[in-house]
C-alpha cells in the first residue's frame, strides 16, 4: 500500500490541529499536490534529495529544490489554486 492510498484514512483518524507529514513516494510538484489534497501538511524529501547531493553537492540540492517548486507552482496554476489552503481533494477526482 503507498503512503499515498492511506493518506486520507489518516488524516480522517487524526486531529485536523496535529500536522500530518508524508514521506514516502515524493519525486514530482504534482506528488506535492496530491499529498496536500489527500490531508497533509508537508512532505518530506529523502530520496531526490540524497541523489541531488551525490549527483551535484548543494547546487544540485537547491536546483532540485527549485525544480520541484517549479513544477508544484504549475500544477497550482493548472487546477486554479492560487495558494496551499486552495488545494483540496476534488482536485484529484477523475472523468
Amino acid at each position: 500500500v503507498s503512503a499515498l492510498e492511506v493518506l486520507p484514512a489518516i488524516r480522517a483518524a487524526t486531529p485536523a490541529h496535529i500536522p500530518l507529514l508524508m514521506d514516502g513516494g515524493v519525486r514530482q510538484g504534482t506528488d506535492v499536490l496530491k499529498a496536500i489534497a489527500l490531508g497533509a501538511s508537508a512532505v518530506l524529501l529523502g530520496r531526490p534529495q540524497m541523489h541531488a547531493l551525490a549527483a551535484a553537492g548543494m547546487l544540485g540540492v537547491a536546483h532540485m529544490l527549485h525544480l520541484l517548486r517549479a513544477e508544484l507552482e504549475l500544477a497550482m496554476a493548472q487546477t486554479g489554486c492560487a495558494s496551499l489552503d486552495q488545494i483540496a481533494p476534488r482536485l484529484l477526482t477523475t472523468c
